[in-house]
């Protein structure tokens, strides 16, 4: 029995020497950051992520788990106090609120993972140029407990991927929103020049050509 003591002892020192480095060395929190500049202006890509609908065109985590269910805050759920909530057998469940909206320049999210803690959103939106936008997304956390803390080295591989994923979905959705906007724009502009050529030729018709 005392070989059995031993290991039971020498296991108890092994995760004890594992908890104080875990505890010591190991990092309280994590950020992951991704940035992409995307063909569209701040106005449009604000509007993906402001407007919390839109995120089940891009966010990597539908693509994920598409049977998951979401629901949405009254008016719209856009700008700050806005929120929707998921729940799904791969995403589990959780709640996302906008905290800060600044159009055309930041957004900051708080989500909500219930038991495994939660995480703080950061967007920037920066012009580039005169249809440009450098976007960048960051998510924070801390640690929530022995595991978790384990798991902070790994964030960055295991999250940043998901990130940059979104981010590439958004891109062509942005480009695409701004390619229609400005075709709807140039046909309008197209209708009120018809427009002011026929005013001119009643105009012209009523009193007759200038002398």
């Amino acid at each position: 029995m005392k070989w059995l003591v031993r290991i039971i002892a020498t296991l108890f020192v092994l995760f004890l020497i594992l908890g104080l480095v875990v505890q010591f060395l190991f990092p309280k929190d994590a950020t992951v950051t991704r940035t992409m500049t995307m063909d569209a202006p701040p106005s449009i890509v604000f509007d993906q992520v402001n407007t919390l609908t839109n995120w089940e065109s891009w966010s990597s985590w539908k693509k994920m788990d598409p049977t998951a269910v979401y629901s949405y805050s009254d008016g719209g759920a856009r700008g700050k106090g806005a929120w929707f909530t998921w729940d799904g057998p791969e995403s589990g469940k959780g709640k996302l609120s906008i905290k800060e909206s600044n159009p055309n320049s930041s957004i900051k999210t708080l989500l909500d993972f219930g038991a495994m803690g939660t995480g703080h959103g950061t967007w920037k939106f920066e012009a580039d140029g005169a249809d440009k936008t450098k976007v960048t997304w960051s998510f924070y956390t801390e640690a929530n407990g022995f595991s978790s803390k384990m798991m902070l080295p790994l964030m960055d591989s295991m999250l940043g991927p998901s990130l940059q994923e979104g981010l590439t979905a958004m891109k062509e959705i942005a480009a695409k929103n701004y390619k229609e906007a400005a075709a709807k724009a140039a046909q309008r502009k197209a209708l009120q020049n018809v427009q002011l050529r026929s005013d001119a030729e009643r105009v012209r018709d009523a009193f007759g050509p200038e002398k």
